[in-house]
């Protein structure tokens, strides 16, 4: 069984983790044109695996600020920009034209997809404090 991913249907409704990896998958394939993608190639590309960044998907959701549309304002290829561009780290003319926006799209949708990301840095990330001090 082929679990595929319909925009329309998850609107109103909290995704599995099981359909959020397949969303994530799917985007990927559109974004390079592809019909599939090997895990090592994912890895390659976005420098996770399907499942990490199935994780880092809805950590965004819960904590990105909320405006107009079913996903706020980051969308799953907008994560998946951010990420080839920090793995890549390339022009971003190279990467908007792997994309297939230009340069200025781009940078909005990248920036707004990093501050949150930003946003979930509490969440992810313990503070050590030194009794030593």
């Amino acid at each position: 069984m082929v679990l595929r991913y319909n925009r329309t249907a998850f609107v109103h409704r909290a995704m599995t983790f099981a359909e959020t990896e397949v969303m994530i998958y799917e985007h990927a394939l559109i974004l390079y044109n592809r019909r599939s993608l090997s895990q090592r190639t994912f890895n390659a590309m976005f420098g996770a695996s399907n499942t990490v960044i199935a994780k880092l998907w809805m950590l965004v959701k819960e904590n990105a600020p909320l405006a107009p549309g079913p996903d706020g304002f980051v969308q799953p290829s907008h994560l998946l920009w951010v990420l080839m561009f920090l793995k890549q780290y390339a022009v971003e003319e190279v990467l908007a034209c792997t994309a297939g926006v230009t340069a200025k799209t781009f940078r909005k949708h990248a920036r707004k997809t990093m501050n949150a990301i930003n946003s979930c840095y509490s969440s992810v990330v313990s503070t050590f404090i030194s009794f030593y001090e």
